[in-house]
């Protein structure tokens, strides 16, 4: 997988890197958010960023997701966040 340059901290690039090649190695334990497009596990019954209720479980979708996001500057604010 070739990752391109962006404005991350290393350590927080290095972390995205790491999850999307295991997001994309067990791509039938995750689905696509529909609603803000996060990528959260198969047992979520609700998205914990948006609330959303919608997923995409295509494996095809998800793996292409995972690169994307791993590129991407995290923007989504958790609840986490808000602590």
């Amino acid at each position: 997988m070739d990752f391109v340059e962006n404005n991350l901290d290393p350590a927080v690039e290095i972390n995205r890197e790491l999850m999307a090649k295991q997001i994309i190695a067990q791509s039938d334990k995750y689905q696509i958010c529909e609603g803000c497009s996060s990528i959260v596990t198969r047992e979520a019954c609700i998205c914990p960023n948006c609330h959303s209720y919608q997923f995409d479980t295509d494996l095809i979708n998800i793996k292409m997701q995972a690169q994307i996001l791993a590129k991407k500057v995290p923007s989504s604010v958790t609840a986490q966040d808000l602590l």
